[in-house]
């Protein structure tokens, strides 16, 4: 099981290695990086290293009854703890604390992990605090979150910082792909960005969600022989009201070129239809002229005046076809 943490989190799984080869794994642990499920499972993965009855410590098997119980949320020395609505309350901690206090069920250790600890009230957060500081027992917490800037200072003081990094794309991809995003968002979102949290928020938002939809129209009107350039751009033209909209959406058209040229993984339905309708010539002549219209609105051209040119480009390339 250890391989596939050293494959995709290499720096991390050697820290966590080390400590539990010496055993002298931290008493709070906060993990930072990658998404929530993600940092559970790395946090079961740990306690199971630690619990598992069928291996050595540092190798837990994953099959033994110790380690599904952790797996399920069934093992009494190991505590979840989740957001309560849109946080995690002080009552939440309170509990946890007493629960904690009484003596483990069948081990000599106990742990509790805190799923999205940056949701603490401040009354949560000072609750917990106080409890880092004179933990009752041989207790180790994992805390997960997604934003470590919104940890109070003096909590992350009294943890280990450990960094999980982001997915590849294809990792991603997968992720997104698995919650039952549309494989068309993510490969749009990934052209305008590189950072997970923004992926993540791009896909999600309503808005981004229409641009994709009338972009997807507009490259249909503008590549099919019913519609001339100047009608599709009407769809495009609301779009183009601020500078840093208009170069996001030339963005978005040279990924959908680009994706007509370089089939790669992903499967998206626009670009497998403009390869039965491009050349790749035809192709890479799209993203020169749209790059061209990029430095044109860099130059401050007026973005209404810039559009239109570029698409009366496209009108005397489509009369040469």
């Amino acid at each position: 099981m250890w391989s596939k943490w050293e494959q995709t989190q290499p720096i991390a799984s050697r820290i966590i290695a080390n400590s539990l080869k010496r055993n002298r794994l931290s008493h709070a642990i906060l993990l930072q990086g990658q998404t929530v499920a993600v940092q559970l499972e790395f946090a079961l993965f740990i306690i199971q290293a630690k619990l598992c009855t069928s291996e050595s410590h540092s190798r837990p098997c994953g099959y033994c009854a110790t380690c599904q119980r952790i797996l399920h949320n069934t093992h009494p020395d190991v505590l979840r703890i989740e957001p309560d609505g849109s946080t995690i309350k002080k009552e939440q901690i309170q509990q946890l604390q007493h629960e904690l206090t009484q003596t483990s069920f069948e081990t000599e250790q106990q742990f509790y992990v805190l799923i999205g600890a940056e949701l603490m009230t401040p009354q949560a957060a000072n609750s917990l605090l106080k409890f880092l500081e004179e933990p009752t027992g041989n207790q180790t917490a994992f805390l997960l979150v997604e934003n470590q800037a919104k940890v109070l200072p003096t909590i992350l003081s009294r943890v280990q910082i450990v960094q999980l990094l982001p997915p590849d794309q294809k990792q991603r991809r997968q992720v997104l792909l698995q919650q039952g995003i549309d494989e068309t968002l993510i490969f749009y979102a990934n052209a305008l960005s590189s950072e997970y949290a923004k992926i993540k928020q791009l896909v999600h938002d309503n808005e981004f969600q229409q641009l994709i939809a009338d972009l997807l129209k507009y490259v249909e009107q503008l590549e099919s022989e019913q519609y001339g350039p100047l009608i599709a751009q009407i769809g495009l033209e609301k779009w183009f009201s601020k500078r840093q909209r208009a170069l996001e959406i030339i963005q978005l058209l040279v990924a959908t070129y680009e994706g007509v040229i370089h089939h790669g993984e992903w499967k998206v339905t626009i670009c497998e239809q403009l390869r039965e309708q491009l050349t790749r010539h035809q192709a890479q002549q799209r993203i020169q002229q749209l790059l061209q219209l990029e430095r044109n609105i860099r130059g401050n051209a007026l973005l209404s005046l810039a559009l239109t040119g570029y698409h009366l480009e496209l009108m005397k390339g489509s009369s040469k076809r």
